[in-house]
């Protein structure tokens, strides 16, 4: 029997998300996108599918994923609200717990009960956190968006400036920006630099 908890592992999925609201878009609306890339996976991207769900007891909503995917890696809600992971890698064991909620459970109770930001960023803060994530949370009616960097011990949050927000696979928040793998994975870094060139207005 195996204790504690397991070694990190080889570099994950390459995710990307960046929102831009207000006067970082032509229109002022609200757009959250997102790539999911996992590596030598490609009926990920061949066969798309959208799980919809009408729960009697929430609020009816959507995953957007791929064949036999049941997680809400990426989703939206009837209320507006969209949500999507990043994954990221702890700096070691001690930002991990065997304890608490997955981010994966969380993100499914988000997209089934919130109704906004404030919502979502109220029901994070009071969980208990079991490992590294990076999520992401847009809400289209009040035109709000924060990255929410995840471990069991910190969190980290950061809200539009000057009407954008992006996150990749590593943390970058005062809290968090050393509990994850050092160094930053290149691509990770690589990226996120790339949707500074991309998205910020100053970019």
């Amino acid at each position: 029997i195996s204790e504690g908890m397991p070694e990190a592992k080889a570099a994950g999925p390459a995710c990307s998300q960046v929102v831009a609201a207000h006067d970082a878009t032509s229109d002022g609306r609200l757009y959250h996108a997102r790539s999911l890339d996992w590596d030598k996976l490609d009926y990920l991207l061949d066969y798309p599918v959208i799980f919809v769900r009408q729960p009697s007891d929430g609020i009816p909503h959507a995953y957007i994923g791929f064949p036999g995917n049941l997680s809400p890696y990426s989703g939206m809600n009837a209320e507006g609200l969209s949500v999507a992971s990043d994954e990221a890698d702890p700096l070691d064991n001690g930002e991990q717990s065997r304890t608490g909620r997955s981010h994966v459970q969380m993100q499914a109770m988000l997209l089934k009960s919130a109704h906004s930001l404030d919502e979502a960023k109220a029901f994070i803060q009071s969980q208990e956190h079991m490992s590294t994530e990076i999520t992401v949370v847009a809400d289209g009616i009040s035109k709000q968006a924060a990255v929410f960097e995840m471990t069991a011990k910190h969190l980290g949050i950061r809200e539009l400036a000057n009407g954008v927000v992006y996150a990749t696979n590593h943390f970058v928040a005062p809290e968090t920006v050393n509990a994850d793998k050092e160094p930053v994975a290149e691509s990770s870094q690589l990226r996120f630099d790339r949707l500074a060139q991309l998205a910020d207005p100053e970019g």
